[in-house]
């Protein structure tokens, strides 16, 4: 499994030397959530906020989105971040690139790249052209996004294999308590609409009783 263990710095906002950051904002919430979760694709835009790692002169950015994104979203970054970093528009586009991918309903980006083996080769193609060290950056990491990772030959920033079943609210808690850490008030492991109304209702009467 390919890991930052040998660079963590290259992650840094404010690294200095050479690297290419690759973002991949798949939405990653299983095929049910996702045919539920209409304009997905335009959450993934919300993720070019990394184009700020750009104030950086040796680094460069990649981004795959679903081909429903909007391009004036990405102007509108770059007008900002031109302003926030003092450098030309011109000069940040010179080292940003973005791949579209086909969107699919009930398929996460994630699934579609793994699903064609061309779209693999244009993201590996793209990350050739610079021949610097570089990271993928997701939204979620998932088993298929590791998969991704490998396939990019592409160490990832974030969870490990072995940290997956970690990756969840309920989970995180669950680590908290072991540690001896407090939460704040909810429940775990709720898995319907029902339920969720029920412990939501609950937990309003609780902290109504003691307020």
């Amino acid at each position: 499994m390919l890991d930052l263990s040998a660079n963590p710095r290259i992650v840094e906002p404010d690294y200095l030397l050479e690297r290419t950051l690759l973002v991949i904002p798949s939405i990653s919430f299983g095929n049910f959530v996702l045919q539920k979760l209409h304009g997905s694709p335009f959450y993934e835009e919300r993720y070019l906020y990394f184009a700020y790692f750009l104030k950086q002169p040796k680094t460069r950015v990649i981004v795959v989105l679903s081909d429903a994104f909007e391009p004036c979203i990405v102007e509108y970054f770059f007008d900002h971040l031109a302003q926030a970093t003092g450098i030309e528009k011109s000069d940040l586009f010179e080292r940003f690139s973005v791949l579209t991918m086909p969107a699919k309903d009930g398929k996460s980006l994630t699934e579609v790249i793994l699903g064609n083996p061309e779209h693999i080769k244009r993201i590996a193609d793209e990350l050739a052209k610079y021949h610097q060290p570089a990271f993928v950056e997701f939204f979620q990491v998932n088993a298929e996004e590791i998969k991704l990772a490998e396939l990019l030959q592409v160490p990832l920033y974030g969870l490990t294999p072995s940290a997956l079943a970690l990756n969840s609210k309920s989970e995180a808690r669950d680590v908290f308590r072991k540690a001896g850490l407090e939460t704040i008030s909810g429940e775990s492991d709720i898995f319907s609409l029902e339920t969720a109304y029920d412990v939501l209702k609950e937990l309003s009467q609780r902290e109504n009783a003691e307020s």
